[in-house]
């Protein structure tokens, strides 16, 4: 299946097998796109954008075929964003599920991958021509350390309405042009609450029992509430509160521990 765009001057040209996350008219189906000599040889697994529609979507490189034999009216690939996420064997073994199952191979291939890539993905502007550009703009943005102008500085100076449009015709100009980056994931570290025993001697609550157990089972090494909760047989969101009173009268001290994240804890 191949989108339509204006007819390719190229009589010889690299077209791009990509998987879009599409029906099609067979599920094993991918969508041909010119690849620009610019974009270098990016290899099958890696992850694209293409011109679908009315907007633009991300692809999975399948395979690249070069020749003069050549479909007119081919769009072109936007952008390659990613280099190969996906091995030979995952892209062979997509197909196979595509054919069998009857699925997408666009859809296989991103179940294949973590979700949320798209938005994942960043836009910034190379500048390529400033006298077409607004007058001041790139006086006063502050490009990059790339020397890219980010997305969200140059519509700043574009009109209120139809800003879009004003953006496309600064593009087809040849005044600025797209790099698209995708952004790694944002990992934050995994932390639990521990609790350990201040030195000294502390009265213990007379009248809060669960104070009073916690502190009998604590020393002055930190313990994770979870853990201790398991040792004293009370459900481990219980204790927070009565913690944070133990640490606040001055018993104990309530921090954060970072955990190591193990993907196979939960195998034998």
């Amino acid at each position: 299946m191949s989108p339509r765009a204006n007819p390719a001057s190229e009589l010889t040209a690299r077209v791009a097998a990509v998987a879009v996350d599409a029906l099609a008219d067979r599920p094993e189906r991918t969508f041909s796109y010119l690849l620009p000599e610019p974009l270098g040889e990016p290899a099958p697994g890696s992850l694209v954008l293409v011109p679908y529609g009315r907007r633009l979507a991300l692809g999975y490189l399948v395979e690249i075929a070069s020749g003069e034999d050549v479909p007119g009216g081919l769009k072109s690939v936007e952008a390659v964003v990613s280099e190969p996420m996906l091995t030979p064997d995952l892209l062979a073994l997509a197909r196979e599920v595509a054919v069998y199952y009857r699925a997408p191979i666009g859809g296989t291939l991103a179940a294949m991958l973590p979700p949320g890539l798209e938005s994942r993905l960043r836009r910034r502007w190379r500048v390529l021509d400033p006298a077409q550009l607004p007058a001041g703009l790139v006086d006063t943005a502050a490009l990059d350390g790339d020397g890219l102008l980010e997305d969200a500085e140059l519509m700043r100076f574009g009109p209120v309405r139809n800003a879009g449009s004003w953006l496309e015709r600064l593009r087809r100009s040849g005044a600025i042009a797209a790099a698209w980056q995708l952004q790694p994931p944002e990992v934050r570290p995994q932390r639990t609450r521990t609790l350990r025993r201040l030195p000294g001697e502390h009265d213990a609550p007379r009248r809060a029992p669960l104070q009073r157990a916690i502190l009998a089972a604590l020393d002055e090494a930190p313990v994770d509430l979870a853990e201790l909760a398991a040792t004293l047989g009370v459900p481990s969101g219980s204790l927070l509160g009565p913690a944070r009173r133990l640490a606040a009268s001055g018993h104990a001290e309530l921090e954060w521990r970072e955990v190591t994240r193990d993907p196979l804890a939960h195998r034998v």
